[in-house]
């Protein structure tokens, strides 16, 4: 893997001197210089207006294993609890919900427990026969146990991804989450595949900064940022099958839409073809480029029967940019 840095020349030392190392600068993307950048993007979630885009990527990646399900739900958990902390009392369940694209969503607090339900959900024409939304179970949860002063546990109980019309979570002091059934690798990519292919083009109404919360805990320990990426590798070379190489840029886009980033494009590097992506404030960290470049990776590999070679840039706005170079073998 080829990563460009700029090099600057090093003069000789003057006769008598002691020789010293050149200095290099520092410099670091916007996203690393915030110590509490979930706590940003909790509070960028509580007050913006804009929806944001479907998370169904990273919602089949948490619900591969019972491993990854608690990952997910106690990520979840913390986020929720943080977000009521921010909300000062408030209830903004319904609205960090109808954001996370979950449609329009109904509140209802019973004696005993919450029911709360979504409806219009504008989700993806896909089933995988399971209930995968254990990340925004933990946000109840959280969020709720919290706002009550009493623990609270949420299980979803009907699923848009499991033959339903909507999504339903109840929420409750003796709530038992259901244990989450281990799926092969090959189900995995075979669905990770298919809501990407499923996913439609870049909304610019809506806001991508969101799904970079979603992705945390899967992209921070390396063992498990090694895995998914590796199956995200899989998952996108299995969209290339019978697909024309004309291709290329339109899934790519698709690609990046369903990991949360906005700019994709397909140029050319030193007469070869390339996908650019530029990475936004929230986004550019080395977890997310070594997990977001290996779909885009993994499909054009394979579409073109292409070798690929790494860029990586840092903007002037301290962004990552990164260039994936298809040589023809």
């Amino acid at each position: 893997m080829a990563i460009n840095a700029n090099s600057r020349k090093a003069h000789a030392p003057a006769a008598g001197r002691r020789k010293e190392k050149p200095r290099q600068a520092r410099i670091r993307p916007v996203f690393q210089q915030f110590d509490n950048v979930e706590d940003i993007l909790i509070n960028l979630l509580l007050n913006s207006r804009q929806r944001g885009g479907s998370t169904a990527v990273y919602d089949i990646l948490y619900s591969m294993t019972q491993s990854t399900s608690n990952i997910g739900y106690l990520h979840g958990f913390s986020v929720g609890r943080r977000m009521a902390l921010a909300a000062g009392g408030k209830n903004h369940i319904p609205d960090i919900l109808e954001k996370r694209n979950f449609g329009k969503v109904i509140y209802q607090p019973l004696q005993d427990r919450l029911s709360i339900s979504s409806t219009a959900t504008p989700r993806l024409p896909l089933s995988i026969k399971k209930n995968i939304h254990v990340y925004e179970a933990g946000i109840i949860a959280g969020y709720m146990s919290t706002a009550t002063g009493t623990r609270l546990s949420a299980v979803e109980t009907r699923c848009t991804f499991n033959e339903s019309d909507f999504c339903h979570f109840v929420c409750s002091p003796y709530g038992h989450r259901v244990r989450a059934v281990d799926a092969g690798s090959a189900s995995v990519i075979a669905s990770l595949a298919e809501a990407i292919s499923r996913m439609p083009y870049h909304d610019h109404g809506i806001s991508y900064d969101y799904s970079t919360l979603h992705i945390m805990p899967l992209i921070r320990e390396p063992l498990l940022l090694h895995e998914v990426s590796a199956i995200m590798h899989l998952a996108g070379a299995r969209l290339a099958t019978g697909v024309p190489k004309t291709e290329l840029e339109p899934i790519a886009e698709k690609i990046g839409a369903s990991i949360g980033i906005r700019n994709v494009s397909v140029g050319t590097l030193r007469a070869e073809k390339a996908i650019r992506i530029k990475y936004g404030p929230y986004n550019s960290t080395e977890g997310f480029l070594k997990f977001s470049a290996q779909p885009f990776i993994g499909f054009a590999t394979r579409l073109l029967g292409s070798r690929a070679s790494i860029y990586k840039t840092i903007n002037q706005d301290k962004t990552y940019t990164l260039s994936i170079e298809l040589t023809r073998i």
